[in-house]
């Protein structure tokens, strides 16, 4: 390092008169200095600064780590050269000292030290390429803008703590370029005066690669519109905008919709913006974990949220702590894995809501500031609303030791629950039981049938005096699980919209209310659901039926052990198994969301007694199950045959036969002359039938013939017959039994394509299509699914949908490689959790594909469509008209939904389709892989109509928002990122 000081002189000019130069010598040399002195000066970073006293110094700061070899102007006739680390220097005279840089100087980092209230301005940026800006100007109070240039971020990640307490800093930096910026945490945090020089800050698509806007406006002025921002790959927000006071998006909408896909953390987001209130109601939180106090005190916020996705928040304390004016409907809102819910609505005087969805189960207390402690402090809930809090919440499994504040609420019919509730939790304040609550009203009784009734009974009853409203609650009486709780208005009679279970025992309680006060002390009813032998049988098959058993229903357990399988049909031929030690076991969720009875191969099996006349000459078998290797070698998933038979003196079967159980077959009469025989090992569930009509022998798997045996005779001694073994412990099959249907008669083709199209629905099994016809159909024969003679469209042919006859109700179905996914409402581990609602008998939902790839094409498509999934679903809507979800899985994740369509054509030629996108009714969700279409009705897919789906991107030209593709866009497995 070395300084130096000069004269300032016209030097040159005194060299380009002396008398030795040619004019034209001198018209170049003036240039050449000319531009040489424009470049170097336009690569100079200048500041100025300021003394204050004579002899004061200054302290250029740089940062450890960087390498520097500059050169420092200091503005007084002084230059020091070769500069490696900080730079300091003395002026004589106090004032203000402009400071030109030029050289390797990648960095300048005050960090709220040194002499940080000397800098007073950036005058020149320079042409450097700086590394970071982190804390590069944090503490400078005396700060202001007026560059004219803008610096070189090209290679700059790190905005973080830029202008943090840059008091006065306020300059225009929307020219900036903030593309490679990954960091903006606490950029402009207590720069006080900044709000951008009151201009947009119109950044867009350069905000792109941001993963970190934690505190970037906290404390300051700010209010410009950054709605254009992407903000797609930003993760955490938290105190984005906390005591930003003024800050309202310059009363603009801030519609960042699905960019906000990737944020895990929006805690203390709008902490005491006290002028927020825009529409955010398209954000996508479905990722957030974290939304603590994050409209604390945002006393104006009061916009619908409650479509959003709170799937995976853990932390609700505080969140609307002081938001006076907040009171939106947000029951919808899955509380499902939140933890805290301190002072959630404290001071949010205004917020009277029906919170009765809510899942409080997940509620802890870990000392102050935890649990529901100052919930509701100071809001005064209504009574209804109060009641049915207190009624939801204290029928849930809670944890102990939680405190709750129900603030100003007072309860009137719920003071049983309340109860309840202060006993299962540590304490409960609330503003105790409303006085106007009376007790005049008389409790309702039931005057319909309360035995017998089918899976979505008709109740009625007596009208109270007085009342003007009922409520009706309905109880599993086996574990309590509530069914219904819901109020009906001034009605005598109500319908079940949630299907019961069969031959199950429920609690029905009446309540009625005149609209202040609601009868207590209720007397339960117990109620009985059955379906009528005269019509049990899969698909309300029943010619003939003599056994029928279901993992579904029916079942007795020892601790997890089938002790009883009771029979459906009505003919209480019950399998048994009263030693566990031989009992298989139940799996709640096995196929297609839908439960399963697994034997392990080894001793398991079930007793049933004698099923078939003797001397019959006909059968059906249906088995509905998958099979393992290992085990015995034997493996009977059915055996109807004496213990003494030595299997060839009559019987029937459905058995693998042989030392590798590589073949089941079905066989009757004798096991080596009357069978046929198919490959069926290590195999996912399936359809297995024999058939026998006296003549001859027919074995099927999912409908599909497997060959015949002719065999004219009885089918023989039977003896007891066994589910999942031979003789006693003998031949046990290992793997699933889902469902089992014998009947002893030859039933006709109807009738099995009937019994077919019900295992297939049920179990998400594509069935044979030359054997269906190109039909699955429901219980009264009619068509729910054609592939209208072309056999395209006959691929991993899925259902939802509700048949009575049948006691069917599926409400949510998938593939068995999980790749596609049709469901009622939201989907769940197991069918039966489902809270869809079909609203009436035969509604079905069916589709199935053309086998098209996975990967994006771009022939066949309407206008504003760039590509489409070469894959094409057929879908029927079969008098159904409510909403329902479709979503599949990718094996590329995608980035965002903005650009994904929805394709629905009538004819199978996408070139006119009609395109719907998240404008409309429908919404697109991306997680990962999984593409989620939710809402689709009517609009798009009318009752009783058979069209054709797919989905597509938009062109980037089109007016629809940005382009999903932004990588190459040939030779695609599936849609890109």
């Amino acid at each position: 390092m070395s300084q130096t000081h000069y004269k300032k002189e016209p030097v040159i000019l005194d060299f380009l008169f002396s008398s030795k130069i040619s004019r034209s010598s001198l018209v170049l040399t003036l240039v050449i200095a000319f531009f040489l002195s424009s470049f170097s000066l336009s690569a100079q970073f200048v500041t100025t600064w300021q003394t204050t006293t004579a002899n004061e110094s200054i302290t250029i700061p740089t940062f450890t780590g960087e390498t520097y070899n500059y050169t420092v102007d200091w503005g007084d006739g002084t230059t020091a050269t070769g500069e490696t680390g900080d730079a300091t220097h003395s002026y004589t005279t106090a004032g203000n000292h402009t400071v030109s840089i030029t050289g390797v100087f990648p960095r300048i980092y005050f960090n709220n030290t040194g002499d940080k209230d000397k800098i007073i301005s950036i005058d020149q940026w320079g042409d450097q390429e700086w590394t970071s800006m982190n804390s590069a100007f944090k503490g400078c109070s005396e700060l202001i803008g007026q560059a004219s240039d803008i610096p070189n971020l090209s290679i700059v990640k790190d905005l973080s703590s830029m202008f943090f307490k840059a008091t006065i800093f306020n300059q225009n930096i929307d020219n900036w370029d903030v593309s490679a910026v990954e960091n903006m945490r606490f950029m402009f945090y207590e720069a006080s005066a900044y709000n951008n020089d009151n201009q947009p800050l119109n950044w867009g698509a350069k905000t792109s690669k941001v993963e970190n806007m934690a505190g970037m406006f906290k404390l300051t002025p700010f209010n410009q519109d950054i709605s254009d921002w992407d903000v797609s790959a930003v993760k955490i927000m938290n105190s984005m905008f906390h005591n930003a006071p003024a800050f309202n998006n310059n009363n603009q909408p801030l519609n960042w919709g699905n960019k906000t896909g990737q944020v895990i953390d929006m805690g203390l987001m709008f902490f005491n913006a006290a002028e927020f209130n825009q529409d955010i109601s398209s954000w996508n939180v479905s990722e957030v974990t974290d939304m603590h106090h994050m409209f604390y005190s945002a006393v104006k916020f009061n916009q619908n949220i409650g479509g959003w996705v709170t799937d995976n928040v853990t932390k609700m304390h505080a969140m609307f702590e002081g938001a006076s004016d907040f009171n939106q409907n947000i029951a919808a809102w899955n509380t499902e894995k939140v933890t805290n819910m301190y002072s959630m609505f404290n001071g949010a005087t205004k917020f009277d809501q029906n919170l009765t969805n809510w899942n409080v189960e997940g509620l802890i207390n870990t000392g102050v500031f935890s649990g529901a402690q100052y919930m509701f402090r100071n809001v005064k809930l209504s009574t209804t609303n109060y009641d049915a809090l207190l009624i939801s919440w204290s029928a849930q499994t809670l944890n102990t030791g939680v405190n709750f504040s129900g603030g100003l609420s007072q309860y009137c019919t719920a003071e049983a629950e309340r109860a309840i509730l202060d006993n299962k939790w540590a304490t409960i304040t609330d503003a105790g039981k409303d006085a106007s609550c009376g007790t005049a009203l008389t409790c309702p009784t039931i005057s319909s049938s309360t035995t017998d009734l089918d899976l979505f009974p008709t109740l009625t009853w007596n009208k109270v005096t007085g009342a003007t409203n009922y409520r009706v609650l309905v109880v599993k009486k086996s574990d309590g699980t509530q069914i219904v709780n819901e109020t009906l208005g001034d009605v005598s009679t109500y319908t079940l919209t949630t299907n019961l279970e069969e031959n199950t025992i429920y609690e029905v309680t009446l309540f009625a209310s005149d609209g202040t006060t609601e009868t207590t002390g209720c007397t339960a009813v117990e109620v009985e659901t059955k379906i009528s032998p005269a019509t049990n049988g899969p698909a309300g098959v029943k010619n003939n039926a003599v056994f029928w058993v279901k993992a579904s229903s029916g079942i007795t357990l020892s601790g997890n052990e089938l002790t009883n399988w009771q029979d459906q049909s009505g003919n209480d031929n019950h399998a048994e198994q009263p030693n566990v030690v031989n009992s298989p076991s139940l799996n709640t969720v096995e196929r297609n969301y839908n439960p399963g009875v697994y034997f392990d191969g080894t001793d398991e099996y079930m007793n049933i007694k004698d099923l078939v006349a003797a001397g019959s000459t006909k059968i059906n078998v249906f088995a509905v199950g998958s099979n393992e290797s290992g085990g015995d070698s034997w493996h009977a998933m059915v055996f109807g045959q004496s213990d003494t038979s030595g299997w060839t003196n009559g019987g029937y079967g459905i058995t693998a036969l042989g030392s590798s159980s590589q073949e089941f077959e079905f066989w009757v009469n004798h096991w080596t002359k009357n069978q046929v025989e198919a490959p069926f090992i290590d195999q996912p569930t399936a359809i297995l039938e024999g058939k026998f009509d006296g003549s001859s022998i027919e074995f099927f798997i999912n409908a599909q013939s497997k060959g015949t045996d002719d065999y004219s005779g009885i089918i023989g001694d039977n003896g007891t017959t066994h589910l999942g073994g031979g003789q006693t412990t003998s031949w046990n099959h290992k793997g699933h039994i889902n469902e089992v249907a014998i009947y002893n008669t030859d039933l006709s083709l109807l009738d099995r394509q009937k019994i077919n199209s019900y295992f297939g629905i049920k179990y998400g099994i594509t069935l044979d299509r030359d054997a269906m016809s190109g039909n699955y159909i429901n219980s009264s024969g009619t068509s729910i699914y054609s592939d209208g003679g072309n056999s395209d469209y006959w691929n991993d042919i899925i259902c939802i949908g509700r048949d009575d006859i049948s006691g069917l109700i599926q409400k949510q179905s998938h593939q068995n490689d999980d790749i596609t996914r049709l469901y009622l409402s939201s989907l769940t581990a197991s069918n039966i959790n489902n809270n869809g609602i079909f609203t009436s008998n035969n509604q079905f939902i069916t589709l199935g594909h053309n086998s098209g790839l996975m990967e994006a094409i771009n022939t066949e498509k309407p206008n504003g469509i760039e590509k489409r999934l070469a894959r094409e679903w057929k879908l029927v809507n079969t008098n159904f008209t409510g909403t329902f979800t479709f979503d599949l899985q990718l094996t590329t994740p995608l980035a965002s939904a903005s650009n994904l369509r929805l394709l629905v054509d009538s004819d199978g030629d996408f070139s006119d389709a009609t395109v719907y996108d998240n404008n409309n009714e429908i919404v697109f969700y991306v997680s990962g892989n999984r593409v989620t279409i939710s809402g689709i009705s009517t609009s798009q897919i009318p009752k009783n109509n058979s069209l054709y789906i797919t989905i597509a991107k938009a062109s980037s030209m089109a007016t629809l928002t940005c382009p999903i593709i932004s990588s190459s866009t040939t030779d695609l497995d599936l849609l890109p990122t």
